[in-house]
């Protein structure tokens, strides 16, 4: 027996349909799963603690001056406000302006001092060399230690970087 083309697609056609094909091609369906990332504006201290060490000689010319650094990264474009606040007054102080406080010795006079800093700048992320620093100026003008008392005197500065 003879075959026909026409028979043979036809067959072909019945028995795809039997088997669940499709002579057009396969069916789909798609669906969109979206992606968000938030990153969080942060900054970070990488410095240890930095200490400013004054040798006051009251019978030299002062003023007696110190500096000390500390270095922060913050995510990029995150522009912090820095304040400082002594211990001695637990006053804060705003951005580059400064203020004043007082070095202490147990039972003795304290020592007034002046303090300014460079200010905070905005951060260029965490990655390498992307550091920035503040600079922390003490300053004990002459009059000040002329009639200290011997001893170590002290105080604490703390930077806060606020975000």
């Amino acid at each position: 027996m003879r075959f026909s083309k026409k028979v043979l697609t036809l067959g072909a056609a019945a028995a795809l349909s039997v088997l669940g094909g499709n002579a057009n091609g396969a069916g789909s369906a798609a669906q969109n799963v979206n992606v968000n990332a938030a990153v969080q504006a942060t900054c970070k201290f990488t410095s240890t603690v930095q200490t400013i060490s004054l040798i006051i000689d009251p019978s030299l010319p002062g003023p007696y001056t110190g500096t000390g650094t500390v270095t922060y990264k913050c995510t990029k474009k995150t522009t912090p406000t820095l304040s400082l606040t002594p211990a001695s007054t637990a006053l804060p102080s705003a951005g580059a302006a400064g203020g004043s406080a007082n070095l202490q010795l147990a039972l003795e006079t304290d020592i007034p001092y002046s303090y300014t800093n460079t200010g905070a700048v905005q951060g260029t992320g965490f990655g390498n060399a992307q550091n920035k620093s503040i600079t922390v100026n003490v300053s004990v003008l002459e009059t000040a230690g002329q009639d200290a008392s011997a001893g170590t005197y002290t105080d604490t500065i703390a930077v806060t970087l606020n975000f």
